[in-house]
C-alpha cells in the first residue's frame, strides 16, 4: 500500500483522510480489542486461582489435623506408634500435592526426627543397655528439635491454608 497525497488541499486534511481510512480503524480496534481480551484472561486466571485454593481448604484442614494429632500423639506416648503413623504418612504423600515444597520438606524432617526419637526411646526403655546414658540424652535433644520443628511446620502450613480461604 502506498501513500499519496492530493496536491489540492492541505497536509492536515489529508492526514485525516488517512487516519479515518476503513483499514487503519480496523487496526485501531483490533488493537482495543486484544488489550481488552488479555485484561479479561488474566482476571480470570486470578479468579480461578482463588476458587482454586478455597476448593482445596477442607482437605488442607483435613492434613493439618492428621499432622496435629500424630504429633500430639508422639508427644503424649513419648514416641510414634504404627496405628499414629498410618494417617500422618497418608496426610504427609497427600500434602505433597496441595502444599508446597517446603511444607512437605518440613513433614519428612519431622517424621525422620519421630523416627529417631523411637530409636532412642527403645533403648531408654532397657536402662541395663550400653549406650542408656546416650539415648537418654538423644532422646532429649531430638524432643526439643521436633517441637520446634513441629511448630514451625503447622504454622507454615496455617498459613498456606488462610491465603487460600
Amino acid at each position: 500500500m502506498s501513500i499519496t497525497f492530493a496536491d489540492d488541499g492541505p497536509l492536515w486534511l489529508e492526514l485525516i483522510r488517512l487516519f479515518l481510512a476503513p483499514t487503519t480503524i480496523a487496526a485501531i480496534a483490533s488493537s482495543i480489542a486484544a488489550v481488552v481480551g488479555v485484561y479479561v484472561a488474566w482476571r480470570q486466571y486470578k479468579i480461578d486461582q482463588k476458587n482454586y485454593a478455597r476448593l482445596l481448604l477442607p482437605d488442607r484442614i483435613e492434613i493439618i489435623d492428621a499432622v496435629q494429632q500424630f504429633i500430639g500423639a508422639v508427644f503424649r506416648d513419648g514416641h510414634g506408634r504404627q496405628a499414629d503413623e498410618k494417617p500422618f504418612l497418608d496426610a504427609k504423600d497427600r500434602a505433597q500435592l496441595i502444599f508446597s515444597e517446603d511444607v512437605v520438606a518440613d513433614l519428612n524432617e519431622v517424621y525422620r526426627l519421630v523416627l529417631n526419637l523411637n530409636a532412642a526411646e527403645a533403648i531408654v526403655q532397657n536402662p541395663d543397655h550400653t549406650g542408656y546414658d546416650d539415648a537418654v540424652e538423644r532422646s532429649y535433644q531430638t524432643s526439643k528439635i521436633l517441637i520446634q520443628k513441629a511448630g514451625e511446620v503447622t504454622t507454615k502450613m496455617r498459613e498456606e491454608a488462610n491465603v487460600a480461604g
